[in-house]
């Protein structure tokens, strides 16, 4: 029988969720064609927070196929004649629309999966005790029981760079432009990821503020990517002895190293710890409340609470600021 080995490879340019995203979209396809499935986080840095339970076949990152466009065909395409594919993409639903059903929300994301495939990500999915015991440490010190995590992703340009941003795709590509100005000062080489209404941190702090205001009778753990915004707003909450909104985790980077190196001129890359630390204590929380720069969900919190099985709201953070 032909087996796939989903392997995050350490010159993959997407992040653990979309890998999680992808490998539930691949195992789904392998169990419709009979084909034994493995998933295995130990070629990449977060191997070292995430516990990968494979035993199979030894094989090196030269050996992973990185495959971003993929359909059941291409699939069969790349297991002719190998009794072993390592494979490493971030597939979406909509590559596979008669595999899954999605009753609500953008194509590309799942909302749901059944109780076998929570089953096995939960077993595959393994945190390691360094970061176990830190969030344990981290949670009693709060005295936290019950949580809920509120997120607010700023976004990749703003958050990994410790420079200008991103590198220039293109001299002659014309700048980004918002109200007939040059916005932000660089060109994006992203061009899935540029976003017009990227807002000061001063703004989502003080869109912060209201919130915490208008939900003062549940206890919320705040993560974001940005590492400056979550300084903030912990002086904040200091400052204002708010006892129910925390920040149990300062640094941010992003989950692919080489996605930064390819990017981001001069990238933030150490936060990889507290970045896998916010990822567990979503797996331990009652809910998530997203808020995001962009148009789409982070799934680097729905991956994680569609297998965990827990509530994920998104918002658009454009909706609410005027």
């Amino acid at each position: 029988m032909n087996r796939i080995v989903f392997s995050y490879a350490e010159d993959c340019i997407f992040g653990f969720g979309d890998f999680l995203r992808g490998s539930i979209c691949v195992r789904g396809v392998c169990k419709k064609q009979n084909i034994d499935f493995d998933i295995d986080f130990s070629k990449n840095k977060i191997g070292q927070y995430v516990e990968s339970r494979y035993t199979g076949e030894d094989y090196s990152n030269r050996d992973i196929a990185k495959v971003k466009s993929l359909n059941e065909q291409k699939i069969k395409e790349l297991l002719l004649n190998k009794p072993y594919l390592f494979l490493c993409s971030n597939a979406s639903k909509r590559r596979f629309p008669e595999t899954y059903d999605l009753s609500n929300g953008p194509k590309t994301y799942f909302n749901s999966v059944d109780e076998e495939t929570k089953n096995f990500y939960q077993d595959n999915l393994k945190f390691s005790e360094c970061i176990v015991s830190e969030a344990k440490k981290r949670l009693k010190q709060k005295n936290i029981g019950k949580f809920k995590v509120l997120q607010i992703r700023v976004g990749d340009e703003f958050s990994f760079s410790n420079g200008d941003g991103f590198k220039y795709k293109d001299e002659t590509s014309p700048l980004p432009r918002k109200n007939g100005v040059d916005f932000a000062g660089y060109r994006h080489k992203l061009r899935t990821n540029s976003t017009p209404y990227a807002l000061p941190l001063l703004i989502y702090f003080k869109f912060l503020v209201g919130f915490m205001q208008e939900n003062n009778d549940e206890d919320f753990i705040f993560i974001s990517d940005s590492s400056e915004l979550k300084e903030m707003l912990n002086t904040y909450i200091e400052k204002e002895k708010i006892d129910n909104f925390h920040v149990l985790s300062f640094l941010s980077t992003h989950t692919s190293e080489a996605m930064l190196d390819i990017y981001i001129d001069q990238p933030k890359k150490d936060g990889l710890f507290d970045t896998v630390l916010e990822m567990y204590l979503v797996s331990l929380s009652e809910g998530v409340k997203c808020f995001t720069c962009y148009r789409f969900p982070s799934n680097f919190t729905k991956s994680i609470c569609v297998i965990f099985g827990i509530n994920h709201e998104v918002d658009i953070i454009k909706n609410h600021i005027s």
